[in-house]
């Protein structure tokens, strides 16, 4: 009778806590709701209930691949759970990258409250990423990369604000890309490549001040590419390759004295490249294949660019004479800038006699 099972809570527990249903808890009695009551002493922490909800989320065969995961140990010795040293109870990161995992993604994942670290990568996760992964305000490394995730990015990931690393690329997300995530000042990493994402770049992602890595590459994205991008100071890589943006290359992409590898390609820019984008002198990896972007390549534009190693230009409208100052770049392995109106002999000291041919794309769309 559901009197009796009340009773008996009240007098063998200090706590009550609700698990979802089909979870293999200890010492369990299902309520008059049909819930599965986890009848525990009181060290049944928010961390272990949160751990069990994450299992009852997975499909079947993913359940076997967590054997260890059961009330017959503690749940800091379970695979792919590591607990704080200084507070043993807490569950800091839940490392289960490429486990052949398969379900949904539980919301209770949220209230592990001191997690640092959830690596999820690699699995095949489906639904949508719950919005109470927003809860967690100490997480500094989220992947949820490779796995078939669809909906939109919840806004409020913006909670996250000791965020350094964000992956959630080769998944199915939708939608725009929510301003929130310029809110996450600490963030060094962004990984939203090869999703649906649709819209403008937000603006709001021109505030992540200690950003050096950002791929959007491989989406729906339009609209002109933000000029206060520029401001990053410390960016290092900027991969916009394959969307449909438009408008000019800005100019302030040039004060970016620590890119490395700038990737515009497959998009629909058009104008000119801006001078002072060939005076980033760390530039290795540059890309603007296949735009609607004319005028020349500047005379001392390799003389400029001394540690580049790879180039595409190829299917723009790109004329006149390429530049002798080629023959400086010593470190070339790539060079593509066919299906244009360049012309001119590459010198042969860098081997790339046959560099006009229309090759591969160095910069694969995938």
């Amino acid at each position: 009778m559901p009197g009796m099972v009340s009773t008996l809570l009240n007098t063998t527990v200090s706590k009550e806590y609700f698990v979802p249903s089909g979870d293999h808890c200890c010492k369990s009695k299902v309520n008059n709701r049909g819930k599965c009551l986890a009848i525990r002493s009181s060290n049944a922490t928010t961390e272990e209930l949160a751990l069990l909800a994450f299992k009852s989320m997975l499909s079947s065969p993913s359940k076997s691949l967590l054997a260890s995961w059961n009330t017959s140990s503690h749940y800091c010795s379970w695979t792919g759970v590591v607990c704080s040293r200084r507070q043993p109870e807490r569950v800091v990161s839940l490392l289960m990258g490429s486990f052949n995992l398969s379900g949904r993604l539980s919301p209770f994942l949220g209230n592990l409250s001191f997690l640092r670290k959830l690596d999820l990568h690699g699995n095949q996760f489906v639904g949508q990423i719950p919005p109470e992964l927003g809860q967690l305000s100490r997480l500094q490394m989220l992947n949820l990369s490779t796995n078939t995730l669809h909906g939109s990015i919840p806004e409020a990931m913006g909670g996250c604000t000791n965020l350094t690393t964000l992956d959630l690329s080769n998944n199915l997300l939708q939608g725009e890309i929510p301003t929130g995530i310029g809110a996450l000042k600490n963030l060094v990493t962004l990984n939203l490549r090869i999703n649906g994402l649709s819209g403008d770049i937000p603006h709001s992602l021109t505030n992540l001040s200690s950003i050096k890595h950002l791929s959007l590459r491989n989406n729906r994205l339009s609209g002109e590419i933000p000029p206060d991008l520029g401001n990053l100071t410390n960016l290092q890589v900027l991969d916009l390759n394959g969307n449909m943006l438009s408008g000019a290359i800005p100019s302030s992409l040039g004060l970016l004295s620590q890119l490395s590898e700038l990737i515009l390609g497959y998009n629909n820019l058009s104008g000119l490249i801006p001078p002072s984008v060939w005076n980033i002198s760390s530039l290795t990896r540059f890309s603007v294949s296949q735009n609607m972007l004319s005028g020349t390549i500047p005379p001392n534009a390799f003389s400029t660019l001394p540690h580049l190693q790879a180039i595409a230009m190829d299917h723009n409208q790109f004329h006149g004479n390429i530049p002798t100052s080629i023959g400086n770049a010593s470190d070339f392995w790539a060079v593509q800038l066919g299906a244009t109106l360049l012309s001119g002999i590459v010198p042969p000291e860098i081997g790339w006699q046959a560099s006009f041919q229309i090759q591969s794309p160095i910069f694969p769309l995938r």
